[in-house]
């Protein structure tokens, strides 16, 4: 199984998901969402510009958004 976890800073439901798959014992890649590039080179390795996720996922609304075996 694969599971990618979309994630912004400061999202505090994004912190309590990442929570919750730690202890479960759960691995996960999580990508960070940035809104420009340059938020994006400050950010971690895994990222996202905001515009690209809505068009990968358009029906995802709220973060995070997971993903399991990309569907």
């Amino acid at each position: 199984m694969k599971l990618e976890l979309y994630t912004r800073d400061g999202c505090s439901l994004c912190t309590k998901a990442k929570k919750l798959l730690d202890e479960k014992g759960i691995a996960f890649n999580e990508i960070t969402i940035c809104d420009t590039v340059e938020d994006a080179i400050t950010s971690r390795e895994s990222y996202i510009l905001r515009d690209r996720l809505k068009t990968k996922y358009p029906l995802a609304r709220k973060l995070p958004v997971v993903v399991i075996d990309n569907k």
